[in-house]
């Protein structure tokens, strides 16, 4: 299992709904609520006018808070953090206003 798909997979276990950075692979950029359903972890990948496919995730950047507009997230940093524990290869960096999971070796 990729570790990317185990990080996932909790987050979707604790029925945690959450919004972040994502910084893919290939250098793009842009805000997106993290999976939450198993339908997404089956497929490994979420549709739409551009499939995100969750192996190509470089890092994610979880913030406290975001607010653009009208909409406005409060993210549950430390319940993320509890439910990540320990996962093989990721690397999870809890800040005061934001939370990073990387993969150990693109730190």
């Amino acid at each position: 299992m990729s570790a990317w798909k185990s990080v996932f997979g909790s987050i979707v276990n604790n029925d945690i709904r959450a919004f972040g950075k994502w910084r893919m692979r290939n250098g793009v950029e842009f805000f997106m609520y993290l999976p939450n359903k198993q339908e997404q972890m089956d497929n490994f990948k979420i549709l739409g006018a551009n499939p995100v496919y969750f192996d190509e995730l470089d890092k994610l950047i979880v913030p406290a808070n975001f607010k653009h507009g009208p909409m406005e997230v409060k993210n549950e940093l430390e319940r993320i953090l509890g439910c990540l524990g320990q996962h093989e290869g990721v690397s999870v960096v809890m800040e005061s206003n934001e939370l990073t999971i990387c993969l150990r070796e693109q730190q």
